[in-house]
């Protein structure tokens, strides 16, 4: 630790004389040459410009001198910060070795090896060496450590002179230390084989005359110790366990004893001492032995049917496991389940909710009123970690602590610093204040507004002081759970929210409320505490569009429904897809149309049977004639996005949801198979017994024989075509041959690998011909006075009969 290097001499800016006197004899020059009085001119211009620049010069080096003394400013202020740190640490180092007096009449430290006189200035061993003058006053504030203990040996006997009732306390202080002192009036009736006498002219008002070591002579502030706190300083509270201390004594409330006072067991009821409470404290000092002895206390005092307990364990998962097997429990949240803690928050607001409604339907403002309704304590450890993992709690616990009085719900909060941690509007709601052993006396203070907790001794976890309505605190230990009471048994309570849902719902299972209405999956409805049947009615709702990405369990919705219905599944990523979607849109009765991958379906087809294939599509939606249930990929197509709009249900799966919300995100992505999201809330798709039965196309086989007329753009089907009673042609070769246009009338004709305008060119017929798959073979047989149909070329060998 060093001060800051002292400000630089400044070197002195000397005349330009050469830069002045070096134009004017140049001046003289070029008059004497050219008679111009110009030259004269600037000659004489040359030393003011040289008088600027020595000025300028100096600014400059006064500027840079102001900026040097800014730094050096800066860099004093955080020196200044050092040391108040470091004497902060000395000072703490102090008074660990040499506690005060009162800390040791309040049992937060024993004796140490020296004896406290009082609090004053004592050297602090930081020597600074001043660079400027105005280093004075820190170096001397850095070499004296403020209101530390001024110490002796234990074994030297203390004079202490001044007014009899000073002397007193002062010496009742020694002697709770371990050290004897002798008084008197005036120094000068102390002994001389006194090594140390101390002067006391006031409460805080004293000086050490004498001393063995010269640096402890000097003012100091005495420590007073009355008669009463001297008498009390060993009367610490015993270890004890839950059993040691019996059930508590008042009947109503929530009532329980996990703790002891020098007094005998401590009573602490929410209901009357709350109504909610902090627990603070650090790592190490028992903060969740603390809470799980307070759980069990109250399970002992009182039955499930008053008493429900909600438990949230943010330090691993495995603090709260003695407490697995009571009734009592409605619920358990760690931070190895994020999926819980999301549903904390909103089973929290229903549990208020559904106890608003209670005391509504009874005519009553409290839940004393309603002792069917029982309270509900949550016990929260970490509480700080709980929220900067959930940011939505704050409201809701701030809110909870706020309306818990008259709903019956309770907090029990336990964190390392409540300070910056918990709102002021939730402290204000916490009249049970409870503080093991705390780092920094600020954070006991917040607290309790008393430091005491950071003065409790490190190697006494369950050591603790507790404060109730703004008390004074009073020292008390906390009882082990190792010896716990038997709890009341009962029926357990209902849980304040259920599950999340499983990652396997089995169809059978789940049963539709109607017998026009088809089972989608089971529904979770965290806000209203329970869960239902996601269903759909087809002739009633419209159109089913299930979306999603890969393994989000598309194909398993579409194989569910059809376990209900007994309709065949359309898969649309299947080769023939498209035509069998064609056919099934063509053919639409009253009948349900399932199809899988829908999508892949239309993606198969060309552009214009696609976009006809789509109008119908809409037209079956919106007019009724069938009802339809579909998936496809996210993102969704474009052939796909009209048929979204006009869907009476989607059901969007995996992270679909975000996808349609145009956000882009992946939140999802670790939702199981047949996870998604339906009207607003979480489903999981029941899963069948059974596999669909699959829809097929229609196509006939035809082999390509005489008399027939093939109109093919590929050269093998024109070779393999060739033969006699069989005309290949081009589509250009038809169009450019009028002598062929008549024969349509009488010979079948086959249009293999042709577009659907160049069928209307080549037959003259205006409808659109059957969608064809990307399958190797398919064509189009345009036989006399029939529809165009759809077939599958077979080769020239494999059948002599001609198509019909």
């Amino acid at each position: 630790m060093h001060l800051p290097p002292p400000l630089p001499d400044p070197e002195p800016v000397p005349f330009p004389l050469a830069a002045t006197v070096a134009p004017v004899l140049a001046g003289a020059v070029l008059f004497a040459i050219t008679r111009s009085p110009l030259s004269l001119a600037l000659a004489g211009l040359a030393p003011v410009l040289a008088l600027a620049a020595l000025l300028d010069a100096r600014r400059q080096r006064r500027r840079a001198r102001r900026r040097a003394r800014a730094r050096r400013a800066v860099a004093l202020d955080r020196l200044r910060v050092e040391v108040a740190a470091e004497h902060a640490r000395r000072i703490a180092a102090l008074r660990a070795a040499a506690p005060f007096a009162a800390d040791v009449v309040a049992g937060h430290s024993r004796p140490g090896s020296r004896v406290v006189l009082g609090a004053g200035g004592v050297p602090s061993g930081i020597a600074l060496a001043p660079q400027e003058p105005e280093d004075e006053d820190l170096v001397r504030e850095a070499a004296v450590l403020p209101a530390a203990p001024v110490t002796a040996e234990r074994g030297d006997l203390v004079g202490l002179a001044g007014p009899p009732v000073l002397t007193a306390a002062v010496a009742r202080s020694l002697a709770v230390q371990g050290c004897v002192a002798t008084r008197a009036r005036r120094v000068e009736e102390l002994a001389a084989s006194c090594p140390v006498v101390v002067l006391l002219s006031g409460v805080r008002l004293g000086e050490v005359m004498r001393h063995p070591d010269a640096a402890s002579l000097g003012r100091l502030r005495p420590e007073l110790v009355s008669a009463a706190s001297a008498g009390r300083r060993d009367e610490r509270p015993a270890a004890v366990t839950l059993v040691d201390l019996g059930p508590p004594g008042a009947a109503a409330g929530l009532a329980a004893r996990f703790a002891v006072t020098s007094d005998g067991p401590l009573e602490l009821d929410l209901v009357r001492d709350g109504t909610h409470a902090i627990v603070g404290g650090t790592t190490g000092s028992g903060k969740s032995e603390l809470l799980v002895s307070w759980v069990l206390a109250l399970a002992a005092a009182h039955p499930p049917e008053r008493l429900a307990v909600l438990l949230v364990d943010f330090k691993g998962g495995t603090a709260f496991d003695p407490l697995a097997g009571l009734p009592h429990v409605a619920g358990l949240v760690t931070d190895l389940d994020p999926d819980s803690l999301a549903r904390l928050a909103t089973g929290l607001r229903a549990e208020l909710l559904r106890r608003e409604r209670v005391l509504r339907d009874h005519a009553a403002r409290s839940v004393e009123a309603v002792p069917a309704l029982g309270r509900l304590v949550v016990v929260i450890d970490e509480f700080a970690a709980l929220l900067a993992a959930e940011p939505a709690l704050s409201d809701v616990v701030t809110d909870l602590a706020a309306r818990g009085r008259a709903l019956g719900v309770h907090l029990v909060l336990g964190t390392q610093r409540p300070t910056g941690v918990m709102r002021e509007a939730l402290l204000a709601n916490c009249g049970l204040r409870i503080a093991l052993r705390m780092l920094a006396a600020e954070d006991s203070r917040a607290l309790l507004g008393d430091p005491g907790a950071a003065l409790l001794p490190a190697g006494e976890p369950g050591a603790c002081l507790v404060s109730r309505s703004g008390e004074p605190p009073v020292r008390a230990r906390i009882a082990s759970s190792s010896a716990a009471p038997a709890a009341h048994r009962g029926r357990a309570v209902a849980p304040v929210w259920l599950p999340p849902l499983p990652p396997l719902v089995g169809l059978a299972e789940l049963s539709p409320r109607g017998a026009d209405a088809l089972v989608v999956g089971v529904l979770d409805l965290p806000a209203e505490q329970r869960r239902d049947v996601a269903e759909w009615r087809p002739g009633v709702e419209g159109a089913l569009l299930g979306v999603g990405g890969r393994r989000s369990g598309r194909s398993t919705l579409l194989a569910t429904l059809a376990e209900q219905s007994g309709a065949p599944v359309i898969a649309g990523g299947a080769p023939a897809g498209g035509e069998t979607l064609w056919d099934a849109v063509a053919a639409a009765g009253p009948e349900l149309i399932l199809v899988d991958d829908l999508d892949l379906a239309l993606a198969d087809l060309s552009d214009e049977h696609a976009a006809e294939l789509g109008e119908r599509l809409a037209r079956l939606v919106r007019g009724g004639r069938a009802s339809l249930a579909a998936t496809a990929h996210v993102p969704l197509a474009p052939a796909i996005r009209p048929l979204a709009a006009a869907a009476g249900r989607v059901l969007a799966l995996g992270d679909a949801r975000d996808e349609l919300a145009g956000i882009g995100r992946r939140g999802a992505a670790s939702l199981p198979p047949g996870a998604g999201w339906w009207r607003g809330e979480r489903v999981q798709v029941a899963v069948g017994s059974r596999p669909p039965r699959l829809a097929a196309s229609s196509v006939q086989a035809v082999p390509v024989a005489s008399p027939a007329i093939v109109v093919t753009r590929t050269p093998a089907r024109r070779q393999d075509a060739a033969g006699e009673g069989v005309v290949a042609v081009t589509p250009e070769e038809w169009q450019s041959s009028p002598a062929l246009w008549p024969s349509v009338a009488t010979t079948p004709m086959l249009l293999i690998g042709c577009s659907a305008a160049e069928h209307r060119a080549v037959t003259r017929r205006r409808e659109l011909p059957p969608a064809l798959a990307p399958i190797d073979g398919r064509a189009w047989l345009v036989a006399p006075g029939h529809p165009t149909s759809r077939v599958s070329v077979l080769p020239s060998d494999a059948s002599s009969a001609p198509p019909s």
